[in-house]
């Protein structure tokens, strides 16, 4: 008798299937944390690599022509962004403008003055026009020399990969601009010439022989930094 009515039985009971509606959801709870703390780091390692190779873009202008920039056109490109350190050293944005120097720089005059000025060419005759944080019109055929950036951070800066969630359209009226800022790429360069780097107190504070460092905030909030080295 037992064994017919199990033979006969073709479905499950309310509460089989509650108990299995219940198992499914507590298993999509554990894994859900999971795949976005797998996700978050995939783009933390993303991050990481940008601003490694944000640092080695500096160094190998460096190396290339011997000496970085003069901070007069760092101001002329910081847009505000730009902040001048008791050694000598810049620490500055990679906005668009910034990084425009990677394409633009080699040591053409003596006086810096006439570098801000030839700079200031350089941008009108490559009809490179800049609106609020954005590039609007940075041509096809300017390519990076140093960096390899997509159209996306062309346009708005070097920002890191989880800031594509926050930069859901190219209007600038849509996009929350802290959050912009706070994922874009910080460098700090040594152009006081001393061959090393005094980390501000915020990053520790410590001294290392590097001639430059990056780093990008992991929120909006800046209370979490990735770093270059």
């Amino acid at each position: 008798m037992i064994t017919n009515k199990l033979q006969k039985r073709q479905a499950f009971t309310l509460i089989e299937l509650l108990v299995v509606i219940s198992v499914i959801a507590i298993l999509a709870g554990l894994m859900f944390p999971a795949l976005n703390m797998v996700r978050q780091r995939a783009w933390d390692t993303a991050a990481r690599d940008m601003c490694q190779q944000t640092a080695v873009a500096w160094n190998a202008l460096l190396i290339e022509h011997r000496r970085l920039p003069p901070v007069i056109l760092f101001e002329d490109a910081g847009e505000g962004n730009i902040i001048k350190l008791d050694d000598g050293d810049v620490m500055v944005v990679m906005n668009t403008k910034t990084t425009s120097l990677l394409n633009w720089w080699k040591p053409r005059h003596p006086k810096p003055s006439e570098d801000a000025k030839l700079y200031k060419k350089w941008l009108s005759d490559k009809r490179i026009n800049f609106s609020g944080y954005g590039i609007k019109d940075w041509p096809k055929n300017l390519n990076d020399l140093y960096l390899e950036r997509t159209t996306e951070q062309r346009e708005w800066g070097l920002i890191v990969p989880w800031v594509r969630r926050w930069v859901a359209d190219a209007d600038e009226s849509t996009v929350d601009i802290e959050k912009v800022e706070a994922g874009t790429v910080r460098v700090l360069l040594d152009t006081g010439g001393d061959g090393k780097i005094k980390l501000p107190p915020e990053l520790g504070g410590e001294v290392l022989n590097r001639t430059a460092v990056a780093w990008v905030y992991a929120d909006d909030k800046k209370q979490r930094r990735i770093t270059s080295w």
